[in-house]
């Protein structure tokens, strides 16, 4: 029974819980809720091969800042992932999304099924 005035806290999808992730990786999902086929990763990875263009979730467990870039060997627009970060729908508009020279190319922005490296 809740107590006059208390509020109800809902937990969102990206704040319902960790999604399980390797030390000291990056965690890719095919699709959004951290669902479908997964991929652990080293923190740096110049080619996704058979993953390219489908990650749509994801988990930085490396404790280090991250970048997924949308081609192959670090290039293209890239998003920038902070340690210990996860989110659950890379189609959200959430993502600072910036061109190669680091210039701005939206925000918000969204990065789904795009990345083709990681680092």
């Amino acid at each position: 029974m809740l107590a006059t005035g208390a509020a109800l806290a809902v937990a969102s999808p990206a704040a319902a819980a960790t999604p399980a992730c390797e030390a000291n990786t990056i965690c890719l999902w095919e699709h959004k809720n951290w669902e479908g086929q997964k991929v652990s990763l080293p923190r740096c990875t110049p080619s996704l091969g058979g993953f390219d263009n489908k990650a749509s979730s994801f988990y930085n467990n490396t404790g280090l800042y991250l970048r997924l870039y949308e081609n192959n060997d670090y290039s293209g627009r890239y998003i920038e992932i902070p340690a210990g970060f996860s989110y659950w729908n890379l189609h959200d508009r959430k993502f600072t999304v910036r061109h190669a020279n680091g210039e701005l190319f939206a925000s918000p922005g969204e990065f789904n099924d795009v990345t083709s490296s990681v680092c």
